[in-house]
C-alpha cells in the first residue's frame, strides 16, 4: 500500500488577535509596512473600510501567499498552497506587529495552522478506512452498505493546545484519493514555528501509520 501527499489545497497560519485590537487601524498600518517590505499591496489603503466590504481583506501578497485580515475571526493570516512560502510570510507577521507597536503577549490570543491536503492511494480509501475500524455497524444497515468513511484524531487533556486531523475519501476522487483536514493551535509562537517546520516529516509518519 502506498499513500503519498499530492498537493496542499490550502495551507494557512493565522494569528488570532484580541478584541481590543482595532482591526481597521492595524490593516492600514500593516498595508503601509508590507509595501515597504516588498509585498504587493493594493493602492486603496485607508483608515476605514466601506461598510459593504467583504469580511476578509487581502492586505498584501508575496510568492503567491496572501496576507489576509479576517474581520469576523479577528485574525491576520498567511494563506497559500506552499507550506515553506506560507511559513516565510507568517514568520514576518509577529515581527511586523511588534514594529507597529503591538505587544504580542497582550494583542495575540493564539496561533493556528490549518491545512487541507490531498493524498493519493493505491487502494480505495473507504475500503481502507473500514478495515482499520473493526465495527459491524447495526441499526441502519437495512438502508444499504455502510462503511467507515472518515476518521478523526484529536489531542486530549490540553488546556493551551488544540490538534485535530481528519482523514476521509476525497469527494472529488473517492476511489483513489484521501483528503486530510488538519488543525493545530497553540498560544506559543515558538511551538507553531516548530510544528510548521516539521509538517512534511509529520505527514510522512502519519501516512505510514494508516492501515498499519
Amino acid at each position: 500500500m502506498s499513500l503519498q501527499v499530492e498537493s496542499f489545497e490550502l495551507f494557512h497560519i493565522g494569528t488570532k488577535l484580541g478584541t481590543q485590537v482595532n482591526l481597521d487601524v492595524l490593516a492600514s498600518k500593516l498595508k503601509e509596512l508590507l509595501a515597504k517590505e516588498g509585498y504587493a499591496v493594493s493602492k486603496d489603503a485607508g483608515l476605514t473600510r466601506p461598510q459593504l466590504l467583504a469580511p476578509i481583506e487581502v492586505l498584501g501578497m508575496r510568492n503567491d501567499v496572501r496576507v489576509e485580515m479576517n474581520y469576523v475571526g479577528f485574525a491576520v493570516n498567511a494563506v497559500g498552497t506552499s507550506p515553506p512560502q506560507v511559513t516565510k510570510v507568517f514568520n514576518d507577521l509577529p515581527h511586523f506587529l511588534t514594529v507597529l507597536g503591538y505587544e504580542l503577549d497582550a494583542a495575540v490570543q493564539f496561533y493556528e495552522a490549518i491545512a487541507t491536503i490531498i493524498v493519493t492511494s493505491d487502494r480505495k480509501p473507504a475500503d481502507l478506512l473500514s478495515e482499520m475500524v473493526k465495527w459491524n455497524v447495526k441499526g441502519f444497515d437495512d438502508l444499504g452498505e455502510l462503511k467507515i468513511t472518515a476518521l478523526r484524531t484529536s489531542l486530549l487533556n490540553s488546556e493551551k493546545k488544540q490538534f485535530n486531523i481528519i482523514i476521509q475519501p476525497n469527494p472529488a476522487s473517492p476511489s483513489s484519493r484521501f483528503v486530510l483536514q488538519l488543525q493545530y493551535r497553540t498560544d506559543k509562537k515558538e511551538e507553531i514555528a516548530s510544528f510548521q517546520e516539521s509538517i512534511n516529516d509529520r505527514l510522512t509518519r502519519f501516512l505510514s501509520s494508516v492501515g498499519s
